[in-house]
Order: C-alpha cells, then sequence, then structure tokens
C-alpha cells in the first residue's frame, strides 16, 4: 500500500509531515528546502515500511513508532543509469515473486535515461535488493519533467 508520494500537485510539506510522523526516529537524506526530506517514495509491506530517497536509496525498517534503525535495501544512486529515484511500486504478486519495479533518471538529454527497472528482493529479514536481478522494462528522453508514478491497478496491471 503507498503511503505517500511526492509530486508537484499535491500539498508536499503537509504529506511529508504526516508520513515522517509515523517514523520520528529515523532521519532521511537532507532534501530541497521545500521539502525538508528527500523522499520519493513510502510504502507499507506489512510488517514493514519501505522508504525510497530521491538519491537512491531505498530503505525498510519496522513499522513501529519507536523504532531507530533502518536497513537499507540497495543504493540505487551507485547502479549505472539511476541518479534519482521517482517512483517505487510492488508488484501486486510480492509475497510470492518479490518483485519491486523503480522509475529513476540518469543523465539529462540520455534518450534512455528515464527507466523502468524491475528488482528481485530476497525472502529472508534482510530484504536486500539483487543489484544483479536488474530487468530493465521500458525507457525514455531525459530531460525535462519525466513523471514517475508507478502503480498498479486492481486488474494487477502497471499503470
Amino acid at each position: 500500500m503507498r503511503l505517500y508520494y511526492i509530486s508537484e500537485e499535491n500539498d508536499v510539506s503537509r504529506s511529508l509531515a504526516q508520513a515522517l510522523q509515523a517514523i520520528p526516529g529515523v532521519a532521511f537524506h537532507a532534501g530541497p528546502p521545500r521539502l525538508g526530506a528527500a523522499i520519493s517514495d513510502i510504502w507499507r509491506i506489512s510488517p514493514s515500511l519501505v522508504i525510497a530517497e530521491l538519491e537512491g536509496k531505498i530503505y525498510q525498517f519496522c513499522d513501529d513508532r519507536q523504532t531507530t534503525k533502518r536497513h537499507l535495501m540497495i543504493d540505487l544512486g551507485t547502479l549505472p543509469g539511476h541518479q534519482r529515484v521517482y517512483g517505487m511500486a510492488f508488484h501486486p504478486d510480492f509475497a510470492e515473486n518479490r518483485y519491486v519495479f523503480f522509475c529513476s533518471v540518469g543523465e539529462a538529454d540520455d534518450p534512455h535515461g528515464t527507466r523502468v527497472t524491475r528488482f528481485q528482493v530476497s525472502r529472508d529479514e534482510s530484504y536486500r535488493v539483487d543489484p544483479a536481478s536488474e530487468t530493465l522494462i521500458i525507457d525514455w528522453y531525459a530531460g525535462g519533467h519525466n513523471g514517475g508514478c508507478l502503480q498498479f491497478g486492481p486488474d494487477g496491471y502497471w499503470y
């Protein structure tokens, strides 16, 4: 279940404050002043929360207000073509297939710089994302506003 998504169309500061109130003991990478933190997406995958930072770090932690520990699932910023993460979605059958999808942007003006990729998450409690499992789903020109919201509809299809 998506808890929060940053976009120009929503009230970013209010939504971000509400989302971060659920996890007051965990700090994140500082973002632009108007955002406060550079978080691009938050998902609840029971019993965990998963947060994507804009710069590419994806964290998992216990869905508990008392938590102070976060676990790095993957740092997409260290992989080629992933400078910023704009969206994240878990496959509707995540419990079975362990697929997570990311929309990320690489170099500006790259004809293949905006991409949607699929990765597989480990089955143990570490929730580690295997970088070697990356599969390119689609890519397009990176220039200007690139979108990035990933969602699966009730029919199980990606939109």
